[in-house]
């Protein structure tokens, strides 16, 4: 008997140490250090890693980006990273737990043009796109009541829709806000006021941005 728990014993002891190691959760400093030319193309790796550095090391530093504008890591946590590419593009990496037990990476892109206008894509952990997770906000998407009564005073007052977002990950909440008065001349203020909603709000529900009433 003690022969066969001491075999027993030795074969579990050599199992654990064939056993692969527990999937080790993605960090958002890792997913922007491994992220591909096309994901962040002024920004090379390198680059990105003197980024995290400086960061880390608390220097304010700026690195240069391929354009040799200024680029900086400004904020890091675990599932949040942001940084700046130049001047006037910020980004953020936000890691989302998926229902299957995954991570997703939602990145927001935001352009200073007139007015600040932002850009939200997702992808999975290898940095492949996932194109199902959001539908792109329509103009029928920011009409008010009043505004569908209006829509073609609403449409020739509002040639494009510039709207910034942000995201909370304590309630899940993605919120796209339009300010047309940045953009827009006086005259048409008071259509895009009343014709447009202030913001928009989605939910991670664990597969995708759901839409909030």
């Amino acid at each position: 008997m003690r022969d066969i728990l001491l075999t027993l014993a030795v074969c579990g002891a050599a199992a654990c140490c064939l056993a692969p190691p527990a999937a080790r959760a993605l960090t958002a400093s890792e997913a922007f250090a491994k992220a591909p030319a096309r994901v962040c193309p002024t920004v090379d790796s390198l680059t990105r890693l003197d980024m995290l550095d400086y960061f880390n090391s608390g220097s304010p530093k700026a690195s240069r980006n391929l354009l040799r504008g200024d680029c900086r890591v400004t904020a890091v946590s675990d599932i949040r990273l942001e940084f700046s590419s130049s001047d006037v593009s910020a980004h953020t990496l936000q890691l989302l737990p998926t229902a299957k037990g995954d991570t997703v990476i939602m990145r927001i892109s935001t352009i200073s043009t007139p007015a600040d206008d932002s850009s939200v894509s997702f992808y999975d952990k290898s940095w492949r796109p996932l194109e199902s997770l959001m539908r792109e906000p329509e103009l029928d998407d920011w009409l008010t009541e009043e505004g569908k009564k209006e829509r073609r005073d609403v449409e020739n007052a509002v040639p494009f829709i510039l709207s910034r977002a942000s995201f909370d990950p304590v309630t899940s909440i993605l919120t796209i806000t339009c300010h047309p008065e940045e953009y827009l001349p006086e005259e048409a203020l008071p259509v895009a006021k009343r014709g447009l909603r202030e913001s928009l709000s989605y939910r991670w529900d664990g597969k995708k941005m759901t839409p909030l009433k």
